[in-house]
This record gives structure tokens, sequence and C-alpha cells, in this order.
């Protein structure tokens, strides 16, 4: 049996904040645009919406663990009419699953790789999301660096460095920053190609 190298879920790994220019985007392009980022990546697995008036359980969907079928690429029709239908939205959180290599060599479906925290403040002078990285198996050498971490961190760290840059991108951006992260992960992103 082989030791696992990584950790399934590690809500402290590391985290960026990004501000977006609220006057050239709606809620509903908001989650257009996560939906087409998260194909690139995987898809979305789990939506949670919060409103002013409801709070946190305003909205909730799950969708199937992997990203073989439909579901998960498109937003769905409840989704799409919640957002549209709903003036109070305060967050919405996206929940991004994706393939990786373990360290078996074969392919790990990972549900919750990547949480898109996306806080839209209807009377907010700014809107934000953070990138939450869930897992260190993109990049496994928090316990030990060596060449099968390494390995690990060849095979996988370029889908989540294609991730960050395509949000970057999609979201028009003004300004970013590392919230935090554990050491070397920051680095190790920022070398490789």
């Amino acid at each position: 049996m082989h030791e696992r190298l990584w950790k399934l879920n590690d809500p402290d790994l590391a985290s960026i904040y990004a501000i977006i220019d609220r006057e050239n985007i709606s809620k509903m392009e908001i989650v257009h645009k996560v939906y087409e980022v998260a194909q690139q990546f995987g898809c979305v697995t789990k939506v949670e919406i919060h409103t002013a008036s409801v709070g946190d359980d305003a909205f909730t969907e799950m969708n199937i663990e992997d990203s073989k079928g439909d579901e998960g690429k498109r937003p769905s029709a409840a989704l799409v009419s919640f957002v549209t239908s709903t003036l109070d939205v305060t967050q919405m959180h996206f929940e991004l699953g994706t393939f990786c290599v373990d360290e078996t060599g074969g392919e790990r479906w990972m549900a919750r790789g990547v949480t898109l925290s996306f806080y839209i403040e209807p009377n907010g002078e700014e809107w934000g999301f953070y990138i939450d990285i869930n897992t260190d198996l993109f990049v496994p050498f928090r316990r030990v660096r060596d060449e099968r971490t390494e390995r690990l961190a060849r095979l996988n760290a370029p889908k989540l460095k294609r991730l960050i840059h395509e949000l970057l991108r999609t979201f028009q951006v003004v300004d970013w920053e590392w919230e935090y992260s554990y050491r070397g992960l920051k680095e190790y992103l920022e070398q490789i190609g």
C-alpha cells in the first residue's frame, strides 16, 4: 500500500483575494463565467448562495461528483432562476472538482479541489472573490519535498496555475493578492511555466 503524500481537505492551505469591477459584471455573468472557467478545470460540484433576507441557506445545489457527465458543466435552470429573481444575493460559493494524479500514478477525483467565494454586496463599493485551494495534491510537498512529491507537483500544479490565471483574466480582476499560502506553494506556482 502506498503512503499518501497529500491532504484531501486542508482549508488553511492557500487563498487568493481578487477585486473585480462591479460596473462591468452582473451576478448572472459571474455564474456563467464560473461555469465557463470550471469546464477547463473539471466542473462545479456544489453551489451555495447567501442572501440578506434568508442568510446562509438561501440556495444550495450539489452536482455529480465527477466530470464525466454534463451535470456541473453548465448552471442549472434552478440556479439561473434563483440568481435572476433574487435581488439581495450577498455571497456565492462554488466548489470546483477536478482530476489529479495521485501517488500511485492514477487519476483521483477531487470534488472540492478549489472553492471560489464571491462577495457581491448590493451596496458595496467593490465586489471581490477568494480562490481557496483546498488540497495540497496540487503541490504536495508540505510534509516532505523529495522525488515523489516533486513528481506529483510537476503533474498537478500546472492545472492549478492555469485555473488561477484563467480566473484572473476572465473576471478582469482590478487587483489581487495572496491572502496566505503555506511556505513553498506560491513560490512553486510562480516558477512553473
